[in-house]
């Protein structure tokens, strides 16, 4: 298994999600209060669909990486002289 590291993209992840999760229907929601039309009210449910797809992922790809990391920690604590390397630790080398 590949070592997922996300502190060089989660911040990016969590800000696209927010963008369909609630600028996008935001704006949409300004503009259909005053327009009353149904396809902006359509819009706004898949977008905010869209904006849960994506935080649902990311929060999956960070409860494996927490993982990884838990197994790691374990791994050096009870071989604090090892030399493998996190990534021969989760390929059990």
């Amino acid at each position: 298994m590949k070592k997922i590291n996300s502190n060089s993209y989660g911040g990016k992840i969590i800000g696209l999600g927010l963008i369909p999760l609630a600028l996008i229907p935001g704006v949409l929601w300004g503009i259909n209060r005053f327009l009353n039309l149904k396809i902006l009210s359509v819009l706004i449910a898949v977008s905010v669909g869209i904006g849960i797809l994506i935080e649902v992922s990311f929060f999956i790809i960070l409860m494996v990486e927490l993982w990884q990391d838990k197994k790691i920690q374990e791994y050096y604590e009870a071989n604090p002289g090892s030399r493998k390397t996190p990534q021969d630790i989760l390929d059990g080398k």
